[in-house]
């Protein structure tokens, strides 16, 4: 997920949703079924990825299922696709840039 700096907002994110309601986009959401925080998992529209730290780790671990599937999860309350189209002012890339 992008950090923000300069007391510029990061992205607003949803609030948790139930294990009965699944995303409607692909990608990396923030779960807790793990009971450790933070927690990632990718999304591929059908099961979830296994857990990692890091929505990277997440990213690098799709195709991969997790055994629990039943998480209660959240993600950016915008489209991502408009929220990377202009980063604008303070904000840093996972690469630090």
């Amino acid at each position: 997920m992008p950090r923000r700096v300069n007391n510029t907002p990061a992205p607003a994110q949803t609030g948790w949703f139930s294990r009965s309601t699944k995303p409607a986009r692909q990608g990396v959401y923030g779960t807790n079924a793990s009971g450790k925080a933070p927690c990632f998992q990718h999304w591929d529209g059908d099961v979830w990825g296994k857990f990692s730290g890091s929505p990277e780790g997440a990213a690098l671990k799709a195709g991969n299922p997790s055994s629990i599937q039943g998480v209660q999860w959240y993600g950016l309350a915008a489209d991502p696709a408009e929220l990377a189209a202009e980063p604008g002012p303070g904000y840093i890339d996972q690469a630090g840039k």
